[in-house]
C-alpha cells in the first residue's frame, strides 16, 4: 500500500508539473495567448494560462507570469515565447536576455523585389480582398507560380504568419523547382519562429539555406537557425551556426547579436574559459 501511495503522489506531482497553471498580471500594454488554429486571443489581467501556452506581448507591454507556489517572471517589450521556456529555472535568465533578438529579427527586409502595387496588379485578377479572405486563392486554380509567390510574400509582410505556414507549405509541394523556393522556405521558417515553434522554424530555414542563392536570405538563415537552436537550448549547434555566420559575414547586420549569442551559449554550457577565449579572439580581429 505504501508503494502505491508513493506512486500516486509522484504521478500527481508530475501531472501538476505538466498541467501547471500560471496567472498573468498585465502591468502595461497588451498580451495575447495562441489558441488552436493559430489565432491570438487577448489576455486580461489575472488571466489563467498553462505551461504549454504560447504568449505574444505588444511593443510597450510589461507583464508578469506568476506560477502557483510563488515564482514570478517579468517580461518587457514585444516578444513571442512559450510559457514553459521562460519559466524554466535553468534557462530563465538566458531566455529573457535572448527575447529581444526577435524584435530585430521581425524588422528584416521584405523578401523579394516585388512592391505592393505590383502585388495588387498581379493578384488583382481576383481582387486583393477576396484573395486575403480565402487565404491564398491561387492554390485552387492554375495561377502562375509568380502570382502565388507575390501573394505569399504579401501575407508575410502583413504578418499573417498562420496563412504563410499553411499556404507556403502547399506552395513548396506544388512548385518544388520555383526560382525563389529558398525564400519561400525562409518565410515559412520565420513564421514558425514567430509562433515560438523553434524546432520547425529551424527545419524550414535549413531548407532555405540549401535552396536559396540570394546573399540576403542566406545571411538571415544562418542567424535564424542559430537563434532557433538557442531557444531549444541546443548550445553546441547554436554556436556552430553563429560562428559560421561570423565567418561568412564579418560585417553582417546581426554581427553584435551573433557575438553575444556565442558567448551566452558558452556561458550556458558552463564553459566560461571558452567564452573568454572567443571574446578575446573577436577583439583581435
Amino acid at each position: 500500500m505504501k508503494k502505491i501511495a508513493v506512486l500516486i503522489i509522484i504521478l500527481l506531482a508530475c501531472a501538476n508539473f505538466v498541467f501547471a497553471e500560471y496567472k498573468v498580471k498585465i502591468i502595461k500594454g497588451d498580451a495575447w495567448v495562441l489558441q488552436k488554429g493559430r489565432k491570438w486571443v487577448e489576455l486580461t489581467n489575472n488571466s489563467i494560462i498553462k505551461k504549454k501556452d504560447t504568449i505574444k506581448t505588444g511593443k510597450d507591454a510589461v507583464i508578469q507570469l506568476i506560477r502557483k507556489g510563488g515564482k514570478k517572471v517579468l517580461i518587457k517589450g514585444m516578444n513571442v515565447f512559450k510559457v514553459s521556456t521562460v519559466m524554466k529555472g535553468k534557462n530563465n535568465e538566458k531566455m529573457l536576455r535572448l527575447l529581444h533578438f526577435k524584435n530585430k529579427l521581425k524588422s528584416l527586409i521584405k523578401i523579394g523585389s516585388e512592391t505592393e502595387s505590383e502585388f495588387v496588379t498581379s493578384a488583382g485578377v481576383r481582387g486583393k480582398d477576396e484573395t486575403n479572405k480565402k487565404g491564398l486563392a491561387w492554390l485552387e486554380d492554375d495561377f502562375p507560380d509568380d502570382m502565388g509567390y507575390n501573394a505569399l510574400e504579401d501575407q508575410y509582410v502583413m504578418g499573417n504568419f498562420g496563412v504563410v505556414i499553411e499556404n507556403g507549405e502547399k506552395f513548396t509541394r506544388q512548385y518544388k523547382n520555383y526560382k525563389n523556393i529558398g525564400e519561400v522556405y525562409f518565410m515559412i521558417g520565420n513564421a514558425y519562429f514567430n509562433f515560438a515553434d523553434y524546432s520547425q522554424a529551424g527545419k524550414m530555414v535549413q531548407k532555405a539555406l540549401e535552396k536559396s542563392k540570394k546573399k540576403e536570405t542566406l545571411e538571415e538563415s544562418y542567424f535564424l537557425i542559430g537563434l532557433s537552436y538557442c531557444y531549444l537550448s541546443q548550445e553546441k549547434k547554436a554556436i556552430q551556426y553563429f560562428k559560421d555566420y561570423l565567418k561568412r559575414y564579418p560585417d553582417g547586420q546581426f554581427l553584435a547579436e551573433a557575438v553575444f549569442a556565442v558567448g551566452l551559449s558558452y556561458e550556458e554550457m558552463n564553459k566560461i574559459k571558452d567564452a573568454e577565449k572567443f571574446y578575446n579572439n573577436i577583439k583581435k580581429q
